[in-house]
């Protein structure tokens, strides 16, 4: 299934705690709830410090925390590569009518593109939203689901439905506000700057009438819907993991829709990571150049990909002429998977970043958003990780990234499929 999906970069940040290089200490704000040894060493060898209240900037202090958003998935049944969205950090417009220009060019290009015009039998629509649009997370022995879903006072609504055991039925949980209070860093046209995130509608219609997904940083936008008809397809055919499906049939008037969640503008990012029961926090890679940085991971005659520079599953190796090997740092990490890549420093709003240029077939190889690249940046005279993103527009047809929704009647068949195979 394909929905014109911008698949958010990377595993969950648990994962990405778990897997990334062990001994990089983070830096972080505990967030309102969390409690307990403000210096705690972690299993990982971590060494999470407890940050004060916001502050101006660095001071070439060791122990000033920044924070991550705790932000929950939209899940797509297996076809969203990421179990939880990376909280963003977005360039400030010019000014408000530049965006909104942008924006429209950016949804004109995309219609006249077709995206999504791939799919067998589908047909351009408009998301039927005050019915309801839903994601569905399904495997061997579980199934879950989420609703989007435009009320009568316009407002969206965003709820989670877990089956409760006791009453064989489906209960909802209300994630339509996104909470605040994470200490972050944005980009301005003043460069770097820290401020607390804000409660916020998670999702919410625009003046074009597209749904938009708010949940971090900075806004995307769900474009080019088409639908499919799913009408007497088999249930474990078209939701690969729903085992408990096989042998039974998707009913009249069951739909499927496609749609792509657009990233409008250049982005960068400083990419936040688990650190512990309400704890995300950003790595630092200490004080110093980076150029100095790079040095630690250098290609050499020696060199592999077990001495590269991890990423989300990929190893990277620097060339002193601006070039980038490539390693699937997992299935084989002594074998280059490209030499294509790229890098360069440059500087943005006065902001010195090492920007970080990976091809787009490793990404797709490794179920990475083609939007995304890593990138390391100096807060104060601090290094540390992040990722900058491309605008969508310029992402190449062969590589956009889809997913998709399931209208009511196609939910309605599911849980009645599920319940009865308990």
């Amino acid at each position: 299934s394909s929905l014109c999906f911008l698949i958010v970069i990377g595993r969950s940040m648990r994962s990405y705690a778990e897997t990334a290089r062990p001994a990089i200490p983070l830096r972080h704000h505990p967030g309102p709830a969390s409690s307990g040894n403000p210096m705690k060493q972690h299993d990982h060898g971590w060494v999470w410090l407890i940050a004060p209240a916001l502050f101006a900037g660095y001071g070439g202090s060791d122990c000033q925390g920044r924070t991550a958003k705790d932000t929950d998935p939209l899940e797509e049944g297996g076809h969203f590569f990421s179990r939880a969205i990376l909280s963003h950090i977005i360039v400030m417009p010019q000014n408000e009518e530049c965006i909104i220009m942008k924006h429209m060019y950016l949804l004109l290009c995309l219609a006249i593109a077709g995206c999504g015009g791939d799919q067998t039998g589908s047909q351009k629509v408009i998301l039927p939203l005050e019915d309801g649009i839903f994601t569905i997370d399904a495997y061997a022995h579980h199934f879950s689901y989420r609703e989007i879903q435009q009320q009568n006072n316009e407002l969206v609504t965003h709820t989670a439905y877990a089956l409760d055991n006791n009453s064989n039925s489906y209960v909802g949980s209300d994630l339509s506000v996104t909470e605040g209070g994470r200490l972050n860093a944005r980009m301005t046209e003043a460069g770097w700057q820290e401020a607390m995130s804000e409660s916020r509608d998670s999702f919410y219609i625009n003046e074009a009438g597209l749904l938009v997904d708010n949940r971090g940083y900075f806004p995307r936008i769900w474009v080019g819907a088409n639908e499919e008809d799913l009408s007497g397809k088999d249930i474990h055919t078209e939701i690969y993991n729903a085992s408990w499906g096989a042998g039974f049939a998707f009913k009249q008037g069951a739909k499927r829709f496609y749609a792509r969640l657009v990233n409008p503008d250049y982005v960068y990012a400083v990419e936040p990571v688990y650190c512990g029961p309400d704890c995300y926090g950003i790595p630092s890679f200490g004080g110093g150049t980076l150029e100095d940085w790079m040095l630690t991971y250098a290609a050499g005659d020696n060199a592999t990909g077990s001495d590269g520079y991890y990423w989300y599953g990929l190893s990277m190796l620097f060339h002193q002429d601006g070039g980038l090997t490539t390693y699937d740092y997992f299935s084989a990490p002594d074998t280059p998977m490209s030499t294509d890549g790229s890098w360069k420093i440059d500087t943005v709003n006065g902001e010195q970043i090492l920007l970080i240029s990976i091809p787009f077939s490793d990404k797709q190889r490794k179920n990475i958003q083609a939007e995304a690249n890593p990138m390391v940046t100096l807060l104060g005279s601090t290094r540390v990780p992040g990722v900058w993103l491309l605008p969508s527009s310029e992402v190449p047809s062969e590589y956009v990234q889809h997913g998709s929704f399931l209208n009511r009647a196609a939910i309605e068949d599911l849980i009645s499929t599920y319940i009865s195979s308990l």
